[in-house]
């Protein structure tokens, strides 16, 4: 585990990240600690590990990679819904070979979903509006409530405005 902490009194959201590459973990995590309003309490690129350490640290929003080497992060995501009912998760994926997309995530119980990009990546937007209560994914509303989308609601999942 890597714990980081800003020291900062005022409001924030707090981040737990779960990625195996560790290139990304700390792209991952250097963008997110770096912005005002959140900041990352533990990464890790272990599915037991980051089970175990979000379950103890109960941040607020858990930043989840689809695919981690010795697991898989929907499943953290289910088992957070049980184990730690207050850490709402948002699923992050390369976007290449992943069948199970938005309507997966929505399913394990996330609040996004989220396609890794090298540029206009709304992460940060994404983590404060899920950690102030949002969910940014429409396949958890009843079928065509509210399934009106826009191309930059595309980056969330297919939010709902």
């Amino acid at each position: 585990m890597v714990n980081m902490s800003t020291g900062s009194g005022a409001e924030e959201v707090t981040v737990y990240v779960l990625d195996d590459h560790e290139q990304v973990r700390r792209q991952l995590v250097a963008l997110i600690g770096g912005a005002e309003g959140v900041r990352v309490v533990g990464s890790s690129e272990e599915t037991v590990v980051a089970l175990d350490e979000i379950v103890a640290l109960r941040p607020d929003v858990a930043v989840l990679d689809g695919r981690v080497g010795d697991g898989d992060g929907l499943d953290i995501c289910r088992q957070l819904a049980l184990s730690a009912p207050g850490v709402r998760c948002v699923m992050v994926s390369a976007g290449v070979g992943v069948t199970w997309g938005p309507r997966g995530a929505a399913e394990a119980g996330a609040w996004a979903y989220l396609v890794k990009q090298l540029s206009d990546f709304p992460l940060v937007e994404v983590i404060s509006r899920v950690g102030a209560g949002e969910r940014l994914l429409a396949s958890h509303l009843p079928s065509g409530v509210g399934q009106r989308t826009t191309d930059r609601d595309s980056h969330f999942g297919g939010a709902n405005r």
